[in-house]
């Protein structure tokens, strides 16, 4: 482990600060967490009596002092509302876990602690800064230039093989096995795994597509918005991450569908399709073996041998959950299955079932609630010009928080980013749906202030920086 690692975690903190005297406070909250889970490594020193000081941790602690320090007025004019009720649940059950568990109110409180670090103070940040179009502007754009960003980094691990942390850091944050895939290397830069960074590419490529097939994605250092979403998709492909792959083109081809027919059922479909695909296997309406069968068919044996040994194992941990399905078996390995000889028998890859298995049925319907529900939201309430250039960039981060739930079937990580936008939705939403983010004629070769675009909200403090069109 080289010496950058305490300087990059300790010192990230600094440069937030320092972001926020330069930028808006949507832009430097955004910088703040992907600039965190792009480069940070991925290392963290423990503190006693509370969470591990992570790369997770730092991107929240550090928005958190920015908005304390810069834009304090932010936090105050924060009130709850009904749509706050997942991530307040979320961050709660696990006392509930551990006492109906009789593993104690201490055990309860620190497992507590560690939800509020996780879950609750990127979602506060988010709920706190983002609340209309020209917020979620700059959020959708952070989301396009962290994968530009991220393209030559990726390229030169795709023909290097991944060895970027190491030069950096000291040391290979996963197994290098697993970086080797259809016959080259599948780059993970600085994040936990390759499947993490193929995830990173296609949620960019979605958000850049988007908004450039609505002309409102800006050139980046000379380079027009086509070059970019050709630069992003062809990186997101050479990631080689099937499934993130797929879901790109998948949601691109449901958002051309939906600029030809409109209406909402499009994405509130997408938004609800994991939930309900999870509500299901925990009822036994389906087993999920119809996935099997059509990996077998249009991919290969191997991935459709692998997805199977996967919904075993869900089975056998689905079987054990429910033996305490209200808030689940707690901490320390409880929710795992065990043979007589005390060995661990069972593989926990998605994150869904990791919940189920801990915190129950209701840790469960409060993650998804936290992630998808101010997307659910703010899409009921889009009364007008839903497809419009207006609400590119809210279509493009409702797109983003739909692929992070469904990545969270199959796998298994937790990413504070995503959590943020989850909040970002859900703040715009709070702000009255379509009156957050009023049609206004669309003029691509105009300046458009934020302040303009959101003339008629009532805010705590009004914005500031340039809207996406420019």
């Amino acid at each position: 482990m080289s010496i950058f690692v305490p300087i990059a975690l300790f010192g990230w903190p600094l440069l937030v600060l320092a972001l926020f005297s330069v930028m808006s406070a949507p832009r430097a909250v955004g910088w703040a967490f992907v600039g965190a889970w792009l480069f940070l490594p991925m290392a963290g020193y423990p503190i006693p009596g509370l969470p591990d000081y992570t790369k997770t941790s730092v991107a929240g602690y550090s928005a958190l002092l920015g908005m304390a320090v810069f834009r304090p007025a932010l936090l105050m004019a924060v009130r709850p509302k009904w749509i706050d009720i997942p991530v307040v649940v979320l961050c709660l059950v696990p006392m509930a876990s551990s006492v109906t568990n009789g593993l104690g109110i201490y055990d309860g409180l620190a497992s507590v602690v560690g939800s509020v670090a996780t879950y609750g103070v990127p979602y506060v940040c988010g709920r706190a800064v983002y609340r209309g179009w020209a917020d979620l502007s700059e959020l959708a754009r952070v989301f396009v230039l962290g994968g530009l960003i991220y393209v030559p980094l990726c390229l030169f691990e795709v023909r290097m093989s991944p060895q970027l942390h190491n030069m950096v850091y000291g040391f290979s944050q996963h197994s290098f096995g697993q970086t080797v895939r259809g016959g080259g290397w599948r780059p993970m830069v600085f994040m936990q795994h390759g499947l993490a960074v193929g995830l990173w590419m296609a949620v960019s490529s979605i958000a850049g597509y988007w908004m450039w097939r609505q002309g409102v994605l800006r050139q980046f250092f000379g380079v027009k918005g086509g070059w970019q979403v050709l630069l992003l998709v062809g990186t997101t492909v050479l990631c080689k991450s099937t499934g993130a792959t797929g879901l790109m083109v998948l949601i691109i081809g449901l958002l051309e569908l939906g600029r030809l027919v409109g209406g909402r059922w499009i994405l509130l479909g997408l938004l609800l399709s994991s939930p309900l695909f999870l509500a299901g296997r925990i009822a036994g309406v389906w087993d999920g073996r119809f996935l099997v069968d059509m990996s077998s068919k249009n991919l290969s044996a191997d991935r459709a041998g692998s997805l199977e040994f996967r919904l075993d194992n869900e089975d056998i941990l689905m079987a054990k959950a429910m033996q305490q399905p209200v808030f689940g078996w707690g901490g320390w390995g409880r929710n795992r299955v065990f043979n007589d000889e005390g060995r661990d028998i069972t593989i926990t890859d998605g994150m869904w079932i990791i919940v189920l298995g801990v915190n129950g049925v209701v840790g469960l319907a409060a993650f998804y609630g936290t992630i998808l529900g101010g997307a659910v939201v703010w899409v009921w309430r889009m009364k007008r010009e839903l497809w419009g250039p207006e609400n590119a960039a809210g279509v493009a981060l409702m797109c983003v928080t739909a692929v992070y739930a469904i990545d969270c079937v199959p796998n298994a990580m937790l990413n504070p980013v995503f959590l943020l936008v989850g909040a970002a939705m859900v703040g715009a939403s709070s702000f009255g749906g379509s009156t957050a983010t009023p049609v206004i004629p669309f003029v691509p070769s105009k300046r458009l202030t934020s302040r303009g675009l959101a003339g008629g909200v009532a805010r705590a403090e009004p914005l500031s920086g340039r809207s996406a069109i420019e």
